[in-house]
């Protein structure tokens, strides 16, 4: 199986008062239609000021947000000042039995997937 894309899903994890937290899961898209989940230890949290009674985020707040808790690990000197840590992708794709460059990875097209709640936060649905 060829990789033909990389992509992640972020959801609602726990809504207070003043704070939201995200849950990101990060996967590879094959040639074969599937997609396969490498990754979803990270996530981030935000707090905010709801306007009135319904709270709505700005869409690219929130992927800013994702981007940035996709950014390699600091003291990563292999992916030093890229946006995503592909020499890591490339292990943990490796580790599930698929085999693919960081030529192919950074040349991949990337896809941010909201889950329904975080859609709604949005005010995209």
């Amino acid at each position: 199986m060829r990789v033909i894309g990389l992509g992640v899903s972020c959801s609602m994890d726990h809504m207070s008062k003043d704070s939201l937290s995200f849950s990101l899961q990060e996967f590879v898209c094959l040639d074969d239609s599937s997609q396969v989940a490498f990754r979803s230890d990270r996530g981030f949290g935000i707090s905010y000021r709801p306007k009135g009674r319904q709270l709505q985020m700005a869409e690219s707040e929130l992927r800013h947000h994702v981007s940035m808790a996709l950014l390699p690990d600091e003291g990563i000197v292999k992916d030093a000042g890229e946006r995503l840590p592909w020499h890591e992708y490339c292990e943990l794709l490796e580790r599930i039995g698929i085999s693919a460059s960081i030529e192919i990875l950074k040349n991949s097209p990337y896809i941010l997937l909201f889950s329904p709640e975080v859609r709604r936060l949005l005010d995209l649905e």
